[in-house]
């Protein structure tokens, strides 16, 4: 058997890394470690679908004097669960809080109201221990801490009533220490959301949609646009948030 050069090497069927799809892909990935937090550019072009794609009439904001003792509702919109690792059936598209913070902005603003990007910190903050690798929901939170919270930003009334959205760095963050381990993590930001909410008076939480690649397919698409499409819908589900917090509001300070 003679071993000769091959002149001419048909190219792969299967897209290789030069491809522009896997490029795509691999800027899109979803566990931290890998992570490019996308560019808030696209969160701007989806706030602007959505807010050209439906109207809403607000009434006026009441006086808030009595808001700082008030335990404030989390507004239930998006399941706001993803696992990654060995067990993930489907990957969960996370929202930056850069992308976050522009899609509230954009929502209260449909109420004249101003969302500043000024962070309050928070001292003595209720806020829960996570164990990302139980998967049972019931022993997701593990306890609660009291501890300084640095919030994303301030809702500008009468008074400053300060904002926190739960994303995943917030779940890294509070991730109980020690115990045991997994290749599979699982994130719950509305169970976490529901903590800060329940055990802090005054304060406004958020959290990730979280969608998932399968819950939006798209159809003879490539991967890059199923992704778009994920968090368009996640981008709609923040903003109904925002938009049930409004009319929540509303109603509170009209009494």
């Amino acid at each position: 058997m003679n071993i000769e050069p091959v002149e001419n090497l048909p190219a792969p069927e299967y897209p290789d890394k030069y491809s522009d799809e896997i490029q795509n892909l691999l800027t899109t990935t979803y566990p931290r470690r890998w992570i490019i937090k996308p560019l808030v550019v696209g969160a701007l072009t989806v706030t602007a679908a959505l807010s050209l794609s439906s109207c809403r009439i607000f009434g006026t904001i009441g006086s808030t004097d009595g808001l700082q003792s008030t335990y404030i509702p989390i507004f239930e919109y998006g399941n706001g669960t993803g696992s990654v690792g060995c067990d993930a059936v489907s990957a969960p598209v996370f929202m930056s809080e850069e992308e976050a913070f522009v899609i509230m902005q954009a929502a209260f603003a449909e109420a004249k109201l101003t969302l500043s990007n000024q962070a309050l910190s928070v001292k003595n903050a209720t806020r829960p221990i996570v164990d990302q690798y139980s998967h049972q929901s019931e022993n997701y939170i593990s306890g609660k801490k009291r501890d300084a919270l640095e919030t994303d930003g301030t809702l500008e009334l009468d008074q400053s009533i300060p904002v926190v959205f739960v994303s995943l760095d917030e779940l890294y963050a509070w991730q109980r220490a020690g115990g045991s381990y997994s290749t599979a993590s699982i994130f719950r930001f509305k169970d976490a959301a529901r903590v800060l909410a329940d055990n802090n008076p005054g304060l406004i939480v958020f959290y990730d949609p979280v969608t998932n690649l399968w819950e939006k397919p798209v159809s003879g698409g490539s991967r890059a646009e199923t992704v778009e499409q994920a968090q368009a819908e996640s981008g709609r589900l923040l903003r109904q948030q925002v938009l049930a917090f409004i009319e929540w509001l509303q109603a509170e300070t009209s009494r």
